[in-house]
């Protein structure tokens, strides 16, 4: 009984801090941002983690996967994205990111490309723009979606949402068996976090202005 106590106690306060975080951002936006940066965190970590404990099987007792080149990095991309299903080069991790985001002051106008998996009809894609600006995205809207109807949708969601057919590439197949983008330009992870970041700095400039 004194550990579930203990368990709610803890819950509320850290519903409390995420509550004051938050200030007047919406409860939902405020949900999605917090819960892909912990995703991005998480899959960060067990990469480096997996990669570093690979190495030290090696003998390399003092690699550290965070601190190598994204040059030196790539030699391990294939075998890595076999057994783990994602790569995610060491200037783009988590932690490096973070190092980085707050001397970044024009995030949105550095974000290059936006990229959804799992596109669904697009929601997520057409978010970004909403919140972006579509002329912020330079290099375009990708995705990928392995249901026939739901994939057509989301091409018919980007003309109606005034994205030209230029400025999106739409695929239909399963991401996990078959992924239809693995052949073009990397696309970096780190534009996730930059959108995060960013408008988590619109939140907190709204808020200042407001107040």
């Amino acid at each position: 009984m004194a550990k579930e106590q203990e368990r709610d106690e803890l819950h509320r306060a850290i519903w409390q801090i995420a509550n004051d975080l938050r200030g007047s951002v919406d409860g939902w936006d405020f949900k999605s941002y917090v819960l892909g940066m912990l995703f991005y965190r998480f899959i960060s970590e067990n990469l480096t983690s997996y990669i570093n404990k690979e190495e030290k099987r090696t003998g390399n007792t003092n690699f550290d996967y965070t601190k190598i080149s994204d040059k030196d990095a790539e030699f391990g991309r294939d075998d890595t994205v076999k057994e783990k299903g994602f790569y995610i080069l060491p200037s783009e991790l988590f932690v490096n990111v973070q190092k980085k985001a707050k001397n970044d002051e024009n995030l949105n106008e550095t974000l290059s490309k936006v990229y959804d998996p799992a596109c669904g009809s697009g929601s997520l894609l057409l978010k970004f723009a909403k919140v972006l600006g579509k002329e912020n995205v330079r290099q375009g809207f990708f995705g990928q979606e392995v249901n026939i109807t739901t994939y057509n949708l989301c091409r018919i969601n980007m003309f109606l949402h005034d994205i030209n057919y230029e400025k999106f590439d739409i695929a239909h197949g399963d991401t996990l068996t078959e992924p239809k983008h693995w052949d073009d330009e990397p696309f970096d992870a780190i534009e996730i976090i930059k959108m995060l970041t960013s408008n988590i700095k619109t939140a907190k400039q709204s808020l200042t202005t407001n107040h």
